[in-house]
């Protein structure tokens, strides 16, 4: 004795087991009940555990854990009911093949099946029990005994539990499964609540890529052929990451374009960024392109990000981009090539990841073929071309038009409503509108200001573009009594009113070049250039709102 070698714990702990199973063969075992206030502390900490899961797998998880150690069952599944095909699925399972839960064979579907039924099932000696004679999962997988309860919710099973053993005589006491009750009625609570919170989770996302999708576009309004095949072409370019080149005459949406552009992009929760090129003089974009450094010049007081770097990760529209200087167009395609920037008065660059949509109202294979365009720059920009149609290449898109912009500004125009008679609306389709979409825009707030009836006939309309009120009767001067300068001034003035002080816009109306333009008001202003001068507000904020 003194010569025998103490025994490990690990030997007494096999020792014990297969004792217990050979109680366990000899049908004179029990599965040992816990004690009464073990049961209730694990049923307490249960019913806080399960209500702090949003997932129904791991619901399903911690109550099969749970179950099987109570039970010492072998194997073990719990399913639930998917919907709507009011299918059984797994969400956890125990001591199977992966593809066993899958098939009817690798467990007993008939015990389910019954369960399913709000009836739970138990058996000590499933092959021998005349209710389940002949299940062919008993005796293919030696199935001894089995319990299977319902997780039942307002009346109805939205799963159950599956246990079972391939040992004889193991029996589960009636407080065991007593206990097991209890838990399939908290998980039935909780599973509702998990899978309530995932549907929520699924429809939300649903919603919000249909929201993306849907209502990507809900800017752009018409249904003429022409628009829809704008569409057809921004959904489909939308999903690269290729430089796209809008073109289109002043005032016909193209920034609208770059936006739904954008919006149906993987880069839609990322910036998007507009820069008019036309807006800003010429020796203060590149900072507004790059950025500065802190003291990089005069009146550099503290460092500023530029639109790249404000765009990083989205996506950067770069309206006129025909007018940009030459010196600065250089610098812009080595960013395109390799996709570095160097802010002004820093000695490193920067890499930044944008995507480069642009836009010009005037004609970019005019200004390449003048060589006012760089050609290499141009080829890198003009990967695909959207065109954005005039608004009088698709008149019959005015009606939708209107209405949009009527129901956009009543509550500005504090609440007046206007509609339009049919002569009205053909009043509408008729007229040219140089100014394109914005230019209808513009005539509809006038209409809720000026109108002084509810429905407009087609003289209303002729006077509200002329630019008189409904009560304005009076004849302009006669045309030959005016001397050309006099002409002159009013068609520039007519301009500026109608562009709502927008020069790039007036330049547009007028059919000449902005610089043109510009020279041409500079003369009106001069002191002895006009006869007064004028009143619009011609700051530069209003430039930058040409698209």
């Amino acid at each position: 004795m003194a010569d025998q070698k103490p025994r490990r714990p690990a030997d007494s702990v096999d020792d014990s087991e297969r004792a217990r199973r050979l109680l366990e063969d000899a049908g004179l075992a029990t599965v040992p009940d816990p004690a009464p206030e073990d049961e209730l502390e694990t049923l307490a900490d249960l019913t806080a555990e399960l209500h702090s899961l949003l997932d129904p797998d791991e619901v399903a998880e911690r109550i099969l854990e749970l179950a099987r150690t109570r039970t010492h069952s072998e194997r073990g599944i719990v399913f639930g009911v998917e919907e709507p095909e009011d299918r059984l699925v797994a969400l956890a399972s125990y001591g199977f093949e992966e593809n066993e839960t899958e098939e009817p064979i690798g467990y007993s579907r008939t015990v389910v099946e019954r369960a399913r039924e709000l009836l739970p099932v138990e058996s000590s000696d499933l092959q021998s029990d005349h209710r389940f004679l002949g299940v062919e999962s008993a005796t293919l997988h030696q199935i001894r005994s089995v319990v299977c309860v319902p997780f039942v919710h307002r009346q109805r099973a939205i799963g159950a539990i599956y246990l079972d053993n391939r040992t004889s005589g193991r029996r589960i006491p009636e407080k065991s499964l007593r206990f097991l009750s209890l838990l399939t009625g908290l998980g039935a609570g909780a599973l509702a609540n998990a899978g309530r919170f995932r549907d929520l989770e699924r429809r939300t996302a649903a919603l919000t890529d249909e929201l993306a999708s849907g209502h990507r576009f809900e800017e752009i309004v018409g249904t003429s052929e022409a628009m829809q095949k704008l569409l057809r072409d921004v959904e489909r370019v939308a999903r690269t990451d290729f430089p796209v080149f809008i073109v289109g005459e002043s005032g016909t949406g193209k920034e609208l374009v770059a936006r739904a552009l954008h919006q149906a992009s993987r880069r839609r929760d990322e910036a998007f960024v507009a820069q008019n090129c036309a807006a800003i003089p010429n020796e203060l974009l590149e900072s507004e392109f790059f950025g500065f450094e802190r003291g990089a010049f005069t009146g550099a007081v503290r460092k500023r990000e530029g639109v790249f770097r404000l765009a990083d990760g989205g996506s950067l529209f770069l309206d006129e981009i025909a007018d940009l200087d030459r010196a600065l167009q250089a610098k812009l395609l080595r960013v395109l090539e390799n996709g570095l920037i160097r802010p002004l008065g820093s000695d490193r660059e920067v890499g930044v990841d944008v995507r480069i949509l642009c836009a010009t109202s005037t004609s970019i294979d005019e200004a390449v073929q003048q060589s006012r365009f760089r050609q290499d720059l141009f080829f890198r920009l003009n990967v695909f071309r959207i065109t954005v149609p005039a608004l009088r290449e698709r008149r019959e898109d005015i009606p939708l038009l209107v209405r949009h912009f009527l129901d956009r500004h009543e509550n500005a125009a504090a609440g007046r409503r206007v509609t339009f008679s049919r002569s009205g609306m053909q009043a509408l389709r008729e007229h040219s509108w140089p100014g394109n979409v914005r230019e209808l825009e513009h005539f509809v707030k006038r209409a809720l200001v000026l109108a002084e009836r509810p429905v407009l006939e087609a003289t209303d309309v002729r006077r509200l573009l002329s630019g008189q009120t409904l009560e304005e009767e009076s004849a302009p001067p006669a045309l030959n009594a005016l001397t050309l300068a006099q002409l002159e001034e009013m068609a520039i003035r007519n301009a500026l009113t109608r562009s709502n002080g927008n020069k790039a816009r007036a330049a547009a109306l007028l059919g000449i070049h902005r610089n043109a333009f510009l020279r041409r008001l500079q003369k009106l202003e001069s002191p002895d250039g006009g006869s007064r001068r004028p009143t619009h507000d011609h700051s530069p904020r209003n430039e930058g709102a040409d698209e």
